[in-house]
């Protein structure tokens, strides 16, 4: 079972935050040490979505992908053209039979007129 993206990416950036010593820093060096953490994660987060971005579109990309989307295509009109053929044959039988009604009915109104 894949393990959820989100849950990849957060422990991704956890594990290389865990490096950065936790120390208490004074006033400024503090604040600066927090910018440059804020920093490091979006560096991070922005390295690991393009990373994704560039597997997603190497796997868009393979021969793999595209086979099997023409296999679903070529499933995919086979399905509606018997579908289509399906549909055209009960439209026959429905003419024919509505037809053989009207001729049933006009012959039997001829011999009540005769």
């Amino acid at each position: 079972m894949p393990i959820p993206m989100e849950f990849q990416i957060s422990t991704c950036i956890y594990y290389f935050l865990s490096f950065v010593p936790l120390n208490p820093l004074p006033g400024d060096d503090r604040l600066q040490h927090e910018a440059e953490l804020k920093q490091l994660e979006e560096e991070t987060a922005k390295r690991l979505e393009e990373e994704i971005r560039k597997r997603v579109e190497e796997k868009l990309d393979s021969e793999e992908v595209r086979l099997e989307t023409e296999r679903r295509i070529k499933v995919g009109k086979k399905k509606l053209f018997d579908d289509v053929e399906a549909q055209l044959q009960k439209e026959k039988e429905a003419a024919l039979a509505e037809a053989r009604q009207k001729e049933v009915r006009t012959s039997s109104e001829r011999e009540r007129r005769a």
